[in-house]
């Protein structure tokens, strides 16, 4: 099985050229901006992250990119929320396409992680506003109170366009984070719970787990790749209040803790490991949402938009 980036998810053979802009990755931005100069309308415009409050600079690249770009696409409601909370680009030019999973069959052989009970799985890009740290702590007090997980932890540099989380990898700060999180759950003595891939297959992962877990705390992450993979394959997700994971708790494939909160991770996760029934619910949940985040399905609306760009009002949904 391989990934497949969202990135190349496009319509073939239209006119349209797909582009992702970050406004946290200043050279993303450039290339982009470039782009859209050069070939005014024909290029699509997919927004990766979404700032809480746009600076001044930040809402003329957002009016120059809506004024010139085919579309300017977000990959949720949250974000089309915050771009149209701006002003500066016109309702009709921004349209909501889901982010497509990076499944490429409709099968994904689970990677099996030795030892027994239950497997919980976070896919990590080694971001700062990664919470390991919490999720070590409750499997701690899980294990106290007699809960017998396992939890497993996989590199996965593409988990959430979000930030500079790619150009991140593997860097000094990165690795650091990787070490800390690796001592910290040696002196909490779970060693013997707790396994590590740096370089692993993050699908085959979560496809063998009970729930992922995404310990993500920032306010503007409006696409997380690894929640909608992690829906699309079916398995319940636990995660901290982020932007994306509030927006698809409503769908039941989504259990929220307040971000921040320690013992709201320990009773989140108690939770769904404790309650087979809660787990089928909410795998039967994610996989009514997930027809939606199907690369197929996003390539069908992308090509839509690219032959009919006033056709945004009848592809801003989700599912």
């Amino acid at each position: 099985m391989t990934l497949t980036d969202p990135a190349t998810v496009h319509p073939t053979p239209t006119p349209v050229e797909t582009a992702w802009m970050s406004f946290d990755d200043g050279e993303v931005l450039a290339a982009t901006l470039r782009r859209v100069r050069q070939a005014p309308g024909r290029v699509a415009v997919w927004l990766t992250d979404v700032p809480t409050r746009f600076t001044t600079d930040q809402e003329q690249v957002l009016w120059e990119v809506g004024l010139r770009a085919r579309s300017l696409v977000v990959p949720s409601r949250c974000a089309l929320a915050r771009v149209l909370a701006s002003g500066v680009v016109h309702p009709a030019s921004v349209v909501v396409v889901p982010l497509p999973s990076r499944l490429t069959a409709s099968l994904v052989t689970p990677s099996p992680v030795p030892g027994a009970g239950p497997v919980a799985v976070t896919p990590t890009a080694l971001h700062r506003a990664e919470r390991i740290d919490l999720i070590l702590d409750a499997i701690a007090t899980l294990l106290r109170r007699g809960v017998a997980v396992r939890y497993h932890v996989v590199g996965d540099p593409g988990a959430h366009r979000h930030r500079n989380g790619r150009d991140d990898w593997g860097a000094g700060d990165a690795l650091d984070r990787w070490n800390t999180w690796q001592r910290r759950a040696t002196r909490l003595g779970l060693n013997d719970r707790v396994t590590w891939s740096l370089e692993g297959d993050p699908l085959r992962a979560m496809a063998s787990a009970q729930m992922v877990v995404l310990p993500w705390e920032a306010d503007d992450l409006v696409a997380s790749q690894a929640l909608i993979d992690a829906v699309s394959l079916g398995v319940p997700v636990v995660a901290s209040s982020f932007p994306h994971a509030v927006e698809l708790a409503p769908t039941g494939a989504v259990t929220l803790w307040r971000a921040g909160s320690r013992d709201g991770v320990e009773r989140a996760m108690h939770r769904v490991l404790t309650r087979p029934l809660l787990r089928t619910a909410m795998r039967h949940a994610a996989r009514q949402v997930a027809q939606a985040h199907s690369p197929n399905t996003v390539g069908e609306r992308l090509a839509r938009l690219a032959m009919d760009p006033s056709a945004s009002d009848s592809l801003s949904m989700i599912g």
